[in-house]
Parts: C-alpha cells; sequence; structure tokens
C-alpha cells in the first residue's frame, strides 16, 4: 500500500509530519492527532488550507462555496 507524507503548517508557524495510506481521509489522519481543530474538521468554520504539491483535485461543491476563486488556486 502507498504512504504520502502529509507536512501541516499552524498559523503559529509549528510544523508536523503526518504520514497517510492511499485511500485513507485527510481528516481521519489528523483526527489521530493531538491538533486543534476550531470546528472539529466538519469544515464549518473555513480555516484550514490545503495546498496541494503533486497530483490534482478539483474542490468540492462546498469548498467552492465558502473560498474565494483565488484561494482554491
Amino acid at each position: 500500500m502507498s504512504e504520502f507524507q502529509i507536512r501541516v503548517r499552524t498559523e503559529r508557524g509549528e510544523e508536523h509530519l503526518f504520514t497517510a495510506t492511499r485511500g485513507e481521509k485527510l481528516q481521519h489522519v489528523l483526527s489521530q492527532t493531538d491538533m486543534d481543530f476550531p470546528c472539529g474538521g466538519h469544515g464549518s468554520c473555513a480555516r484550514c488550507r490545503i495546498r496541494l504539491i503533486e497530483g490534482e483535485l478539483a474542490p468540492s461543491s462546498r469548498e467552492e462555496e465558502v473560498f474565494k476563486p483565488e484561494d482554491l488556486d
């Protein structure tokens, strides 16, 4: 099974490195950590930002509602 490295940089500039397996949801990976998520990972606060370094992933309809177009590029 393929593994991927996930690097998280917090608003305070702290960096955390995690490993995920193919098909594992990012929310699940991060829920296993001691990191704090204001909305519990439900997408209601729109504070989390993800930058995909490799590959392609279209934004969901919810992401298109919440974020500005320039934030989705």
